[in-house]
């Protein structure tokens, strides 16, 4: 009966033996996988095609917008430019009047 329990013993340690190699050997497989798959990740290139599109538009919008500021800067010292010359005029008629005494 010893030699039974011995026996079982040394089967139960065997067959936990194995069992530890498989799972030492699949751990080894899903760590080397792992790895491979990491690297696929780091060496890939990223997708840029939606963020070149996304700046293109960013800058096209600043361009416009650009645009719309300068044509109207450029209404506005229009405006300035005349008023300027017809403030301008006025005082000139006023001093011609007060030189020849017209008023």
């Amino acid at each position: 009966m010893a030699s039974e329990v011995t026996a079982t013993v040394e089967n139960i340690e065997l067959e936990a033996q194995k069992k530890l190699q498989q799972a030492h050997a699949r751990a080894k497989d899903i760590l080397v996988k792992s790895k491979n798959e990491a690297s696929k990740y780091l060496t890939a290139e990223l997708p840029m095609d939606d963020v070149k599109a996304e700046s293109e538009k960013i800058i096209h919008d600043a361009d416009e917008q650009s645009k719309v500021v300068i044509a109207d800067s450029e209404k506005r010292a229009s405006g300035i430019k005349a008023g300027a010359a017809k403030k301008i005029d006025k005082i000139v008629k006023k001093m011609v009047n007060n030189v020849i005494g017209a008023e």
